[in-house]
């Protein structure tokens, strides 16, 4: 079973393959993953304990003032086949390699990178990209 990247209450506001434009950073296409934030708006959310969906493996951490900002790509296998989840625009990253339970924390939500507001943007990648349904 897969548990969710953060414990408190949240709300999506992008969600898989939703139409984006106008996007600060001057692109227009297709969202790439889901934004999940905090439910008090603004930036009440930053600094959220980020988990991984289920025991993984962490593969890749970097940081950039662009882009996904801090990134953090980690490995998951189950009855799926393996997937690479991309947590983006991270506050701190806590933990940058090797195998980590559930229940650890591996990031914080932030706004690092071209973001407006705090959230955690998402995503699964799988030979390349998943379809709407992340597999």
């Amino acid at each position: 079973m897969l548990r969710k990247p953060f414990n408190e209450p949240y709300k999506i506001d992008g969600k898989w393959n939703e139409i984006r434009t106008k996007a600060k950073d001057g692109y227009d296409g297709f969202h790439s993953g889901e934004d999940w934030n905090g439910t008090g708006g603004g930036n009440t959310d930053c600094g959220y304990k980020l988990y991984p969906l289920t025991r993984a493996e962490i593969v890749h951490t970097s940081k950039a003032s662009v882009g996904y900002g801090n990134v953090m790509v980690y490995k998951i296998t189950g009855a799926w086949g393996e997937r690479w989840i991309r947590y983006a625009h991270c506050k701190e990253i806590l933990i940058t390699s090797g195998i980590v339970s559930p229940d650890a924390i591996i990031a914080t939500l932030g706004t690092t990178g071209n973001s407006t507001a705090c959230h955690l943007h998402w995503d699964c990648i799988k030979n390349g990209g998943c379809n709407k349904s992340g597999n």
